[in-house]
């Protein structure tokens, strides 16, 4: 072989040895990325959870796979089993401390740190009733489902394992029910069992609760009425402190009841019972007679005996009251005046006054406010009453009243009631009589030229929400004023929101002088009310312009009202 030859024959033979390393190598590159496996983490749905001693939370485990979430066995531990344990990621608080929970998977872990207080409260095991009365009859055993559940804080327990045992003792025959696994008693024959209900919950054992089940004969006691009907449920009986007849009201305070004895529904023959009464003191019972004793209320009520079982009617209740004549539908208000006598105030409505001034009460007051046979209106608002009329002994009246504050009886004391009430002219804001009611009690003329002068508002912006005027009740009592010369403010100057005239008769003559707008009632009125009220209202003078109310009117009603207003002298 020449030396050209070898040459080339060398050459390919270094190419074919440098492939084969590089394929070698290649070979082992891709033998290590096989050996190195997917990358596996684990997540927790907490890092942190505080518990309460016999509470739990649940924790969730995801196992990624090269950062997707895959299905991956978890197991569970805890740190510290005396503290918590864990099962299915299901966290029991066990007791007070602290410990770590720890998922594992694909030989990555993540924790979770628990804490568990200790405040001395406990699952409680509940029982709806614990006294369960059943009876007996061949062809329709009775049964009850007991309810029971454990409670704790606002923990759902509807896992919590309970059980019924029907025990035996002394006082407890088991024979006496029949007891399913779920808690249905059902009575098999007269006696008395007792159940006892526990519960576990969370590895706690609740304290155990006794059911005590009475089984009776198949016995009736029914609660007759004065004709021998049987009382229903939900009845009652009203009796009353004082029995008699007054102003057509009858009051009765006895009642008679009767009572019958059925076993398997057919009556017992000269069957004995026992009456009974809740509270002897609002109502007493003999022989089935009931006689009211005070007000209140109390339950009536027979027990047959037989055996060792007592058997009870159903309770009637008995509502004992004072005997009050209600006057307010049929009693026009009656006017209240100062100290006025309690007899004089009935004596309209009532045939017997004797025995109604032991006592006067407002409705809505527990004040005697009758002091040596007058009546202190001191605490009472003027206008519309309800007051209570009491004879301790015997009987009362509701009559409807009026408190009237203040009466006027002639012109200068309307006069000087205004003086007193005014602020100055156009310009001060001056508020009067508000609570009050005012009574006029005779016709009144008033001669002064100009009258009413005397406002309390002004005319610009009306009242701008103040309490401005009068504010009070004015009753003309069906009377009326006379005016000869009407100013502006008319007779009350300003009328507020609130105030009432009513029952009032005005001639008034309005004259106008030196542009003058002068006013039968007020200047200026806002959410007033007139009602049943007669105005005449004349004018005259210079401009010959007036009203009712002059200067300004907003949100005014007036109802069964007559206005007369024509030019004249």
């Amino acid at each position: 072989m020449n030396t050209k030859r070898r040459r080339l024959f060398a050459l390919l033979l270094g190419l074919v040895l440098a492939l084969s390393f590089v394929m070698l190598a290649a070979c082992d590159n891709g033998e290590e990325e096989e050996l190195q496996g997917p990358v596996y983490t684990i997540g927790l749905s907490a890092q942190v959870l505080e518990l309460e001693r016999y509470g739990r939370g649940e924790l969730t485990a995801t196992v990624y796979k090269d950062g997707v979430a895959t299905i991956e066995n978890v197991t569970w531990s805890s740190a510290n089993t005396a503290v918590a344990t864990v099962s299915g990621g299901v966290v029991v608080a066990v007791g007070e401390g602290s410990t770590q929970i720890t998922a594992a998977a694909q030989g990555q872990t993540a924790a979770c740190t628990v804490t568990v207080t200790d405040e001395g409260i406990v699952p409680q095991l509940v029982v709806a009733d614990t006294t369960i009365p059943l009876t007996y009859r061949a062809d329709d055993p009775g049964y009850y489902d007991i309810l029971a559940e454990v409670k704790f804080y606002d923990y759902d327990t509807s896992d919590a394992v309970i059980s019924y045992e029907a025990v035996t003792s002394d006082t407890s025959d088991p024979s006496v029910i029949e007891l399913s696994p779920e808690g249905r008693v059902t009575a098999k024959k007269m006696g008395r069992a007792t159940v006892l209900v526990s519960a576990t919950w969370n590895g706690y054992t609740c304290t155990e609760v006794p059911v005590s089940v009475v089984v009776y004969d198949d016995i009736e006691v029914r609660l007759l009425d004065e004709e021998d009907v049987a009382l229903t449920p939900g009845e009652t009986s009203a009796l009353y402190t004082w029995e008699g007849n007054v102003e057509g009201n009858a009051f009765t305070k006895s009642e008679t009841f009767g009572a019958k004895v059925l076993k398997k529904t057919e009556e017992v023959a000269d069957a004995t019972v026992e009456w009974q009464t809740s509270d002897a003191a609002v109502a007493e019972v003999k022989d089935g007679v009931v006689t009211a004793k005070a007000e209140g209320t109390a339950e009536i009520w027979c027990e047959y005996t037989e055996g060792n079982f007592v058997y009870e009617s159903l309770r009637r209740t008995v509502v004992v009251s004072y005997p009050w004549v209600d006057l307010t539908e049929s009693a026009a208000a009656e006017y209240l005046f100062a100290n006025k006598d309690a007899a004089d105030v009935l004596k309209d409505y009532v045939s017997d006054t004797t025995h109604m001034t032991d006592a006067v009460y407002a409705e809505d007051g527990d004040e005697n406010i009758l002091s040596a046979g007058k009546i202190d209106t001191a605490t009472l608002a003027g206008g519309a009453n309800v007051l209570l009329f009491k004879d301790n002994d015997a009987y009362g009246y509701i009559l409807p009243v009026t408190v009237v504050t203040k009466t006027i009886g002639d012109a200068s004391e309307f006069k000087a009631w205004r003086e007193a009430n005014h602020g100055d002219n156009n310009t001060g804001f001056y508020a009067y009589g508000k609570g009050e009611y005012v009574l006029l009690r005779t016709d009144i003329t008033i001669d002064e030229a100009n009258w009413g002068a005397y406002r309390n508002g002004s005319y610009s912006g009306y009242f701008d929400g103040k309490e401005v005027g009068f504010l009070g009740t004015f009753d003309g009592g069906g009377n009326t004023i006379t005016v000869k010369s009407a100013g502006t403010g008319g007779l009350f100057g300003d009328l507020g929101n609130g105030s009432v005239i009513k029952n009032l008769g005005v001639v008034a003559q309005l004259t106008s002088t030196g542009g003058s707008r002068p006013a039968a009632l007020a200047a200026l009125a806002e959410g007033a009310t007139i009602d049943n009220c007669y105005i005449q209202a004349k004018t005259g003078g210079e401009n010959s312009y007036g009203g009712v109310v002059i200067a300004g009117v907003a949100s005014v009603t007036m109802t069964n009202c007559v206005i007369d207003s024509t030019p004249g002298n």
